[in-house]
């Protein structure tokens, strides 16, 4: 579908990986050492990558599913997500390496915010799948690209959160194909593909700011429920948008070292992007230019004004009674672990400002 997009290196990556014989989830994950970190913060799915001979996905997959008390069907399961992995392309930063994490961050979160216990476990197998599957596909060209170019990619969705719609029906199509959901009633199965949906939507970068300063409004709102899950507000659902777009752009928040590991890949897809505007004769987006780039000025600007206010919120509703259900365990448990991760960042911010 995206040949035309893939150098020679990707290509023989991609040949290499579908010629090696395919290890079932099960056994990618008791191969990968790396493994004992699903479930925290500081998981490194770039080294389980190296680790599973490229199957970061398949291993973190199947232990955050085990996390949850769904019975979902076991060979139907492998199989599905092995294909998704493998309809992950060999890009720089979205790859399967970066699905698995953003699944991985989506869960510890979902756990720190008090959310993920109030969440029936088809809703949490949701979030997961959602997690692995947001960025399925994906060419490394942004959605206003393909629309300024005019492609089937923008044609095919009406210029409207192009990539994420894609993303969404490649992975409905992978679950439909392996009957993951064939046991679910018809209620339950609209329930999951709903949630899961709303996941990976949420992922548009283009709405962040509104979407955060709606979940501003309602953190001084007295009447904010967060983890009611069948209240009328829904309030859950606009906690969990904002835990998908952090996780989505989670590396921010990540120690030092693996954060500058993904600010590097993805600065790599950015200015092939703007390479191949250049040649085309379009005007290169911002992040795209070569000339006079500076990562850590780059990295201090993206941090100040995407990744430390949308951390700050959350760290706001971490402080706040309605998240621990009124128990002072949960109230402390969930404001230190937030506040540890809004500290990453933090420091990280610090770092590249040392170097301005």
């Amino acid at each position: 579908r995206h040949a035309s997009r893939l150098s020679d290196q990707q290509r023989k990556m991609l040949a290499l990986r579908d010629a090696q014989s395919v290890v079932a989830p099960s056994e990618a994950w008791t191969l990968c050492t790396e493994s004992v970190n699903v479930g925290k913060w500081h998981l490194d799915t770039l080294k389980m990558s190296e680790e599973t001979s490229g199957r970061p996905l398949q291993a973190t997959g199947y232990a955050l599913l085990s996390f949850t008390d769904i019975n979902l069907p076991r060979v139907g399961l492998a199989n599905f997500l092995v294909e998704l992995e493998r309809t992950y392309l060999p890009q720089p930063y979205h790859n399967a390496a970066h699905g698995a994490d953003c699944a991985n961050s989506v869960v510890v979160l979902a756990r720190c915010m008090n959310l993920w216990d109030h969440l029936e476990p088809s809703r949490q197998a949701a979030l997961v799948i959602a997690g692995l599957g947001h960025d399925v596909g994906h060419p490394a060209r942004t959605n206003d690209f393909f629309v300024a170019t005019q492609q089937n990619f923008a044609l095919i969705y009406n210029d409207e959160h192009v990539l994420e719609s894609f993303h969404c029906s490649a992975t409905c199509s992978l679950l439909l194909k392996h009957g993951l959901l064939e046991k679910f009633s018809t209620e339950r199965c609209l329930d999951f593909r709903r949630l899961m949906i709303f996941c990976i939507m949420a992922t548009d970068t283009k709405s962040m700011m509104y979407e955060l300063s709606q979940f501003r409004l309602r953190l001084n709102d007295s009447s904010f429920a967060p983890v009611d899950v069948e209240g009328e507000r829904q309030d859950w659902r606009l906690l969990l948008n904002i835990i998908m777009r952090a996780s989505d752009i989670g590396h921010a928040s990540k120690p030092w070292d693996l954060h500058v590991l993904w600010s590097t890949r993805i600065t790599q897809e950015f200015q092939e992007q703007g390479d191949e505007e250049k040649s085309m004769g379009l005007p290169v987006h911002a992040l795209g230019k070569r000339e006079g780039f500076n990562l850590a000025v780059s990295q201090c600007g993206f941090i100040k004004f995407v990744a430390l206010p949308m951390w700050g919120e959350l760290l706001r509703g971490a402080e706040l009674p309605q998240i621990s259900d009124g128990d002072a365990a949960v109230a402390k448990r969930t404001a230190e672990a937030v506040k540890a991760i809004h500290g990453l960042v933090q420091s990280n911010l610090e770092n590249w400002q040392a170097q301005t």
